[in-house]
């Protein structure tokens, strides 16, 4: 749970010298925790980073900007794809955003508008396996409920339609006059 910006830990070996066996070691990356401010959700984070992710949001001029931009496979964390679906949905839902202060939402859909995609996209943007098969199967059992329609309904407007159709209401009433003998 952080911003790693593509490093991660790496196995490898190393030797003393030359006539001694090699050692198994790991190499880690330097993690700091940063204190990182977001101006779409307008909040402040507690996120464990590199130098190198902290470099990245210093050239692109900060959090959201290195978030949207990153691609998904670059970013290679949880925490920075649920931080991306929540800046998308935020900035799909731009009546939301800043409700209170409306020079500050021009603003930031000034900046960040280019990031902009439609709310069913943005919901779907970094689900893990799990929530996004469980979502998609939830939709569609949703789905298929509202196609059902009971039998009761349908044969009531059949029924309805027939007796509009002023004709066939009355050989109907001829041909049960026939079968009471009436």
């Amino acid at each position: 749970m952080g911003l790693f910006g593509g490093e991660g830990y790496i196995r490898g070996f190393r030797r003393k010298s030359k006539y001694k066996p090699r050692i198994p070691k790991v190499y880690a990356p330097q993690v700091k925790v940063e204190y990182l401010h977001s101006e779409i959700l307008d909040q402040w984070f507690k996120i464990p980073t590199t130098i190198r992710v902290m470099n990245q949001i210093t050239t692109l001029m900060g959090l959201d900007h290195y978030i949207l931009a990153t691609h998904e496979r670059d970013l290679n964390s949880q925490l920075g794809m649920k931080l991306k679906r929540d800046m998308l949905i935020a900035l799909a839902q731009p009546d939301k955003l800043y409700s209170d202060n409306p020079e500050k939402r021009k603003f930031i859909m000034k900046s960040y508008g280019k990031y902009a995609i439609p709310l069913e996209e943005a919901e779907w943007i970094g689900l893990p396996v799990s929530q996004a098969i469980h979502k998609a199967k939830a939709g569609m059992k949703s789905e298929k409920q509202a196609q059902i329609q009971p039998l009761k309904d349908i044969y009531r407007k059949q029924y309805i339609a027939k007796l509009m159709d002023s004709d066939s209401v009355s050989d109907e009433l001829e041909e049960q006059a026939k079968l009471y003998g009436n």
